[in-house]
Order: structure tokens, then sequence, then C-alpha cells
């Protein structure tokens, strides 16, 4: 797996050329570029079974990243470090993981 400096330096251009993208959305694609969907063309994201599969609804994943840069207090780096230790943890142990994932760990942290 990719490290997350390097991760990080490959997305930093992507972010110069659309300045007014929120840290939400930035943690949003963070996370479709974890789980490699940043590369898939545009006529896949148009198709009518992408539309309905959960996994891929930017809305719902941008949701889950609002409430994680919540669980953050705002830090970017804080929420992009959780992102990555769970793709490397999940790819480590064999298993699948949704951002979602992440959120229930810091639930767990809060109780």
């Amino acid at each position: 797996m990719e490290s997350l400096k390097s991760i990080i330096k490959w997305l930093k251009p992507h972010w110069k050329k659309h300045e007014t993208k929120n840290p939400v959305h930035k943690l949003a694609d963070f996370y479709y570029h974890l789980k490699g969907w940043d590369v898939y063309p545009k006529e896949f994201w148009k198709s009518e079974r992408v539309k309905k599969e959960r996994k891929y609804q930017y809305a719902r994943n941008a949701a889950a990243a609002k409430k994680i840069l919540f669980y953050c207090e705002g830090n970017l780096d804080e929420a992009m470090k959780d992102l990555w230790k769970t793709a490397y943890l999940a790819e480590k142990g064999g298993y699948d993981w949704r951002i979602e994932t992440v959120i229930k760990k810091w639930e767990r942290k809060e109780v």
C-alpha cells in the first residue's frame, strides 16, 4: 500500500486545481482514491448500476466525511490519517471497509 505522504503529494495538485473544494469534499475524494475508484472513466459513474449502488454515492460518502471531520475537530490531516490507517489495516487483514468504519471507531472511543 502507498504511504500516506505519497498519496497526499499525489492529491495536492488535484486540490489546487479545485481550490474551492472544502475539507469535506477533499476527504471524500481521498476516500475514493484509497478505494481505487478515482481511476474509473466517466462512463462508469453515469451507468444506472452505479447510480443505484449505495457504496458509490458521493453524497452519502461526503456526509460520512463530514462526520469524521467533526470527530477530528476539523483537522483534515488527522481525518486523512484515520482513513489511511483503516485502509491499511483492512488491506493487511484482508477485509473490505467503508468510510463508515472510521466513524464507528470514533464512536467507540467516545463511549
